[in-house]
Order: structure tokens, then sequence, then C-alpha cells
């Protein structure tokens, strides 16, 4: 090997080793299925979001908790995917709407129904 290629090979040596970034991690799988570090991030975020706590006060607990139910969440999408589930019409989406506002009415007396009306869209 000559001198020069010697030195053109560590020249270049620099350049492979910081070309690497790291995007996401898998932090556990599902039955083949990855779920990601963002994932975990989002259902934690999520949660203390909908409870009203800052950042600060996420315990080890909840760490946990969120983790086993994003596993819980795929364990289900697998479970849906294999099975065959008969669509909702666009009836009984409307009732089931009339009914959870008629709920809330009863809950909520005095309140108005602020939601927009729902409009069915079939995706398959």
């Amino acid at each position: 090997m000559s001198k020069s290629v010697l030195i053109i090979a560590l020249m270049l040596l620099p350049l492979g080793a910081g070309s690497g970034e790291l995007l996401d991690r898998i932090v556990v799988t599902v039955n083949g299925n990855g779920l990601l570090q963002s994932d975990w991030d989002g259902e934690l975020h999520y949660e203390l979001f909908m409870s009203g706590r800052p950042s600060s006060a996420l315990t080890a607990q909840d760490r946990q908790s969120a983790l086993n139910r994003i596993v819980d969440q795929e364990l289900l999408r697998e479970q849906m995917r294999t099975a065959e589930f008969k669509a909702a019409s666009a009836e009984e989406i409307n009732e089931q709407v009339s009914l959870l506002k008629k709920q809330n009415e009863e809950e909520h007396a005095g309140q108005t129904w602020s939601g927009r009306s729902v409009e069915v869209e079939r995706y398959y």
C-alpha cells in the first residue's frame, strides 16, 4: 500500500465516524412489532397533560404504567388486525353520538353541547 493511499484513508476516517444520528429507538417489542421511545414519551406527555401535572411530578411508576399502556394498545391493535369486525354504519354512529349528547345534558344541566356536528365518512 502506498503512503499516499494510507494518508487519504486516515483523512477520510473521521468523516465516517460522525455520520450516524439517532432518530428514535425501540424500547420494547411486542410480537415482533417495535414500540418506539417517542411512543412512550407521547403517552407520558398525554398523561401529564390530562392530569394537569408538571413533568417534574413524573415518577418511575408513571413511566412503567405508560409503557404498560402502549404495550396493551399494541396487543389490542394486533388482535383487531386478525379479527373481522363489522364496520359501524353511519346510523349507528349518529345514534351513539345522540346518546352521548343526551348523557352530557343530563350530567351537566344548563350547559349546551358545544361540539360541532359529526360528519361520518367511510375510509375503507
